[in-house]
């Protein structure tokens, strides 16, 4: 009997162990191809991503609330991926609702509109047609589309996401130097904790607690 407890005690320990280990480099995480320089006084997380992604549409209920609740030394933003001519016509949709300040109120819906209701945003004409139903001025639209200031967004996207060795999204890259994801950390949940692990490791790096 004494036996069998130490071995179901061992075995806890070992779950115990197994539970809290802290990510490895080169498993759940790793390092970007090339580090990107950011704001020294927050450390800054991207999510990389598409609207186009079922997996980012997967995502986004759990990283919305998730990013909601981050340190105030934190800053959360996102980057829409550009590496095809459809990503880059979503990318243009994405920093144009955030142009038009837009992108707080709609960025769920545009994922629900393309993944639920099969709404091609990627095709100007019906991007424009389903933000007009969203009270957004077709004019306003069009011309923040088409601007310097998106284009100069989008093709700094393409950049980055080079930079950033980016294979895949959603990828979540922490003070332009790390980067995880569901596939490297295991699951959607798992990539968070690993971010969580990385912004305390920067933090630690910076000289913080």
């Amino acid at each position: 009997m004494k036996q069998l407890k130490f071995l179901v005690f061992a075995w806890l320990s070992c779950l115990a162990v197994a539970a809290y280990a802290e990510p490895q480099l080169g498993k759940e995480y790793g390092l970007v191809a090339q580090p990107q320089p950011t704001d020294m006084k927050k450390i800054e997380v991207v999510e990389i991503f598409s609207y186009a992604c079922s997996h980012c549409f997967d995502l986004e209920p759990t990283i919305h609330q998730w990013s909601k609740k981050l340190p105030k030394d934190v800053v959360f933003t996102r980057q829409h991926g550009a590496s095809n001519p459809n990503w880059t016509s979503l990318a243009k949709l994405f920093y144009s609702l955030e142009a038009l300040g837009e992108l707080e109120r709609l960025h769920a819906d545009a994922f629900n509109a393309f993944h639920l209701k099969n709404i091609n945003l990627s095709d100007e004409k019906a991007a424009t047609e389903w933000l007009s139903k969203q009270g957004v001025d077709p004019k306003k639209f069009a011309d923040t589309y088409a601007s310097f200031g998106v284009q100069g967004k989008v093709a700094r996207s393409k950049q980055l996401t080079t930079a950033y060795g980016i294979n895949g999204v959603p990828t979540i890259v922490v003070a332009g130097k790390y980067q995880t994801s569901a596939q490297m950390a295991g699951g959607h949940e798992n990539a968070l904790k690993t971010t969580e692990y990385l912004i305390n490791l920067v933090r630690q790096e910076r000289g913080g607690k």
